[in-house]
């Protein structure tokens, strides 16, 4: 009898997978549409189980199994928050990537994707044709973050770059409740039409992309909106003395335009971008985001912690300083060593004096400096060995009227306070060794001690031209001894930073 069981559940275990993804399969037995159990997990598991100990798994077959773990390992993350929408797995017909835009006013929109499915034909180790399906998570409206805001207009439209096979659309209120008759099925993109014209609302569309291997299921979102649209950003640097614009979207799809090899600009770390608003726009808040891109769009590093911060409108408005990026120490991105090695995407969530949000989006090529902005090389090493930070830092260089200034802040992070002085030590990156700078002749400074009180911050400002004279382009690392107050232990505390 025990053996009878057993093979009712092998048997069942094959047929639930060979019936391949569903549409509307969500992770952990969500469904849109048809109800798909959790055994299809479980299913799918036990026959990798009993294929592994028939046989060794070729290549493709090992890249499929690492595929499922990633969707586990995507699944635990979107049960904690927000939910990070997969991309496409492959470039379809003629190596274009699938791509939907939505026009409006003359402007144009790129929605949030999500991968959701896909089955294609490959050929084995033995020359056999296999088909292979993979599946992803789907995802409610209400889950994904980032959709740009597209202001309705009589002229919205929507379209695609690559053959169709499916359109499965609907829409949500500002509630994220199903609005009209639920989802619809269309034959076209330019058969939808958008209902409203003067509330804001959600649209989905479900879209099974054809190509010569197969055929790839996305979901896509974008907000309409009632209001005008919102002001247009121009960003741009300093090359050289000539101010270069850097292409910008509006939403976090953009980037899946924006990291086109032929938009794509490199801009060297310690730049600094400069945020112009159309109109004379000024927004009264900006967060900055910053994300390390793959060639997609999507981030390199989904699990990490993106870097958030605040920027402060200045005399010129808003700019933003191209600092290093933590996730590329971290992850031992390598790359991350060699000129335009990166992608950078900045997204800016601005809100304006009327009420109004938007987010735009940045991306460029950069590289990274050798230390690590806040938390520098000996911090890091600190952190990696457990034994605490006591202080972070955060060079900043500025041009100064009388030549360049470095503003260099330590951030406490103990309860102890901590001793300074005035005198500075410089050093330049050439390779991977260090160089100290020496000082100009007849260089001075008081010999005054300066307290760094537990838990707060203090800044330094240092005319680098008068202590050193005029420096060469290249990374450097500032650094100031700190003694302990209760203990009476020195350390040195250092943050790196770039002259162009």
């Amino acid at each position: 009898m025990k053996k009878k069981f057993i093979l009712m559940i092998l048997a069942l275990a094959g047929i639930l997978v060979m019936s391949g993804c569903f549409e509307g399969l969500k992770t952990g037995g969500e469904t849109t549409g048809d109800s798909v159990s959790e055994a299809d997990g479980a299913a799918k598991k036990l026959a990798d189980g009993m294929e592994s100990a028939g046989k060794e798994k070729s290549g493709k077959e090992k890249t499929e199994k690492e595929k499922t773990e990633k969707g586990n390992a995507e699944k635990e993350k979107t049960e904690k928050g927000d939910a990070e929408p997969e991309t496409i797995k492959e470039l379809v017909k003629y190596g274009e990537r699938p791509m939907v835009k939505v026009y409006s006013d003359g402007e144009t929109f790129i929605p949030i994707e999500n991968f959701t499915s896909s089955e294609t034909i490959q050929t084995d180790a033995a020359g056999s044709e296999q088909t292979v399906f993979d599946c992803g998570r789907w995802l409610r409206p209400e889950e994904v973050i980032g959709m740009p805001q597209v202001p309705y207009a009589g002229d919205m439209k929507l379209e695609a770059n690559c053959p169709i096979s499916r359109i499965i659309y609907g829409f949500y209120d500002e509630n994220f409740k199903p609005d009209g008759e639920g989802k619809q099925e269309a034959e076209r993109l330019d058969e939808i039409i958008f209902p409203h014209q003067d509330m804001l609302y959600y649209v989905e569309l479900d879209i099974t992309w054809e190509s010569e291997s197969g055929e790839t299921g996305c979901q896509y979102f974008f907000k309409v909106i009632p209001e005008g649209r919102s002001p247009m950003l121009t960003v741009s640097y300093d090359k050289d003395g000539t101010m270069v614009k850097v292409p910008s979207g509006k939403g976090k799809g953009a980037f899946q335009e924006l990291v086109q090899q032929d938009k794509l600009q490199y801009i060297p770390i310690g730049s600094w971008l400069n945020f112009d608003f159309s109109d004379g726009s000024t927004p009264v808040s900006v967060s900055l985001s910053d994300v390390i891109l793959d060639e997609s769009g999507n981030s390199q590093f989904p699990y990490a912690e993106e870097k958030v911060i605040s920027l402060q409108a200045g005399t010129d408005g808003y700019s933003a300083y191209i600092d290093t990026n933590l996730n590329v120490m971290y992850f031992r991105y390598s790359e991350a060593y060699q000129p335009a090695g990166i992608i950078r995407g900045f997204l800016a969530d601005c809100r304006f004096e009327d009420g109004r949000t938007e987010t735009y989006a940045i991306a460029f090529k950069t590289d990274a400096a050798f230390g690590l902005g806040m938390e520098p090389s000996s911090a890091y090493l600190m952190l990696m060995c457990g034994t605490g930070i006591d202080v972070f830092t955060e060079s900043k260089p500025q041009k100064g009227r009388e030549g360049l200034e470095l503003i260099f802040t330590m951030y406490s992070n103990s309860a102890d306070d901590f001793s300074y002085g005035e005198q500075p030590m410089l050093q330049r990156f050439e390779g991977p060794e260090l160089k100290e700078i020496p000082f100009l002749e007849g260089t001075g400074w008081n010999d005054i001690a300066y307290t760094l009180v537990g838990k707060k911050s203090a800044a330094v400002k240092v005319n680098l031209e008068q202590v050193y004279g005029p420096l060469e382009p290249g990374y450097y690392r500032f650094s100031k001894v700190i003694t302990n107050m209760q203990n009476g232990r020195s350390q040195t505390v250092s943050a790196d930073f770039v002259i162009n």
